[in-house]
């Protein structure tokens, strides 16, 4: 579980409940603070939530690309093989 807390012109975001877990200290903009507690405020769930989701979205989105550019790199250097679209689709049933 994870927690949220927020100084003047800057949030903290730490983990808690699990032991050696590390903070981060992230300063925003007032803008994206202040957009940041309207969603809050209208989704009823906390700034923490809100900002500990996108930075898990961030990081698997990089992730992803990261395995993308490796695999595109093996490609490139005939260390892997392709496979047609049309046979990728009828391999997994999807209609085409």
């Amino acid at each position: 579980m994870s927690g949220l807390a927020w100084t003047a012109g800057h949030m903290r975001v730490k983990q808690i409940e699990e032991p050696e877990t590390a903070m981060i200290a992230l300063r925003l903009p007032p803008d994206i603070e202040e957009r940041l507690e309207a969603l809050a405020r209208r989704t009823g769930r906390s700034a923490h939530d809100h900002a500990s989701d996108a930075i898990l979205d961030h990081l698997e989105n990089l992730e992803d690309l990261e395995l993308a550019e490796r695999r595109l790199e093996e490609h490139r250097r005939g260390e892997s093989e392709t496979i047609p679209l049309y046979d990728l689709m009828t391999r997994y049933g999807v209609d085409h």
